[in-house]
């Protein structure tokens, strides 16, 4: 890489309780891009990273407990981290590897490097910013998703329903204008054989009126035979989107709702991802756009109330419908809930039917 690539100005910042670690880091990256910097003052960090709004956050603490303590208070407290969405690479140690590797599974954090005691790649830092700054730029894209096409090609085949619906009702209205003009014509030729009046005049404007009927049944016709081929893609398109798969972010501590929920759920027909608390829930929704989120209100770390709340004010998700899952349905609760940006609520215990028909209403109310 060089710092003229598309990446190169974007902002990193480097938080570290070590100052010499920060400064390790700055170097290596240094050498790529153009806006680096360090924060390594307990009492400024959420600050410098308010100020700096980075798009990269390079955790260097050289314990994971320490990473997670910052990340926490940058969620607890940040006013901005919520409308400004970052990546984090996470700087370990051997001994702390695997538990790493699968935090960033989980998306607590998006990509680790091994810093300690000896960084042996020093590329690695470098080319694992870029690449969370690659998904960065995917997901503030306006790029529609398959949802998104999905969702739209059923509106397009319910309009070649009632375009097809339309075509028939009007050859048929235009059938039954012809019959009875043909019927009054019949009578007016018997009416004028019997020489009761002449009806030369009435007769011209009778014929002028029968030919644009009948280039009117032509038009309808014309106009089927076109539409034909485009509703034959339009039936093609509507099967490829009953294949496309809803992705629901599913937000509650209690590990048997996940298991419930996951059998309540085709999986023919939804994509299912799990977050066991609110912190969880909005690193995942850093990564992922879900399609809808099913969120506990009562969560150990962080209520599903204000979970949503933050979760609205990212602007790529301000859209996507929340249905809030209680155990009780307090007015209070529900007034909050709604108030915080849910679209509908479900009282515990639920069955399929119930479910299945909150989410039908819930992306309805999206488009």
């Amino acid at each position: 890489m060089s710092k003229t690539t598309v990446y190169s100005s974007a902002p990193i910042l480097i938080a570290s309780d070590v100052v010499a670690d920060a400064e390790k880091a700055k170097k290596l990256l240094d050498r790529e891009y153009q806006h680096v910097f360090v924060s390594t003052d307990a009492h400024k960090m959420v600050k410098d990273f308010e100020w700096h709004k980075p798009q990269v956050l390079v955790l260097a603490f050289n314990a994971l407990e320490k990473a997670e303590c910052y990340v926490r208070e940058l969620q607890d407290t940040s006013t901005q981290l919520p409308l400004r969405q970052y990546r984090s690479v996470i700087l370990c140690n051997q001994n702390e590897v695997e538990q790493v590797c699968c935090m960033c599974q989980q998306k607590y954090f998006d990509d680790y490097v091994l810093f300690w005691p000896k960084i042996h790649d020093a590329q690695r830092l470098a080319m694992a910013v870029h690449g969370v700054l690659l998904e960065h730029s995917l997901f503030n894209s306006s790029e529609p998703s398959a949802t998104d096409f999905a969702v739209h090609t059923r509106s397009l085949a319910k309009l070649e329903t009632v375009l097809s619906h339309q075509i028939k009702q009007s050859a048929q209205q235009i059938a039954l204008v012809l019959r009875a003009m043909h019927q009054v014509k019949q009578e007016i030729d018997s009416a004028q054989e019997a020489g009761r009046f002449a009806i030369d005049e009435v007769g011209q404007q009778f014929r002028t009126m029968e030919e644009s009927v009948q280039q009117l049944s032509k038009w309808v016709k014309e106009l089927k035979e076109e539409c034909t081929p485009h509703f034959e893609s339009v039936r093609a398109l509507s099967t490829l989107a009953e294949r496309a798969r809803m992705t629901i972010l599913v937000a509650d501590d209690d590990e048997f709702q996940h298991e419930f929920i996951n059998e309540l759920l085709p999986e023919k027909n939804y994509r299912k991802v799990f977050a066991r608390s609110g912190v969880e829930a909005l690193n995942i929704v850093n990564n992922i756009r879900p399609d809808l989120i099913l969120i506990d209100i009562i969560m150990s770390d962080m209520d599903g109330i204000e979970t949503t709340r933050r979760i609205k004010r990212i602007p790529q998700l301000a859209n996507v419908p929340v249905i809030m899952m209680t155990g009780k349905s307090a007015q209070d609760a529900v007034k909050e809930s709604i108030e915080a940006g849910a679209v509908n609520f479900i009282v515990k215990p639920f069955d399929r039917k119930t479910l299945l028909a909150k989410i039908a209403s819930a992306m309805r109310s999206q488009h």
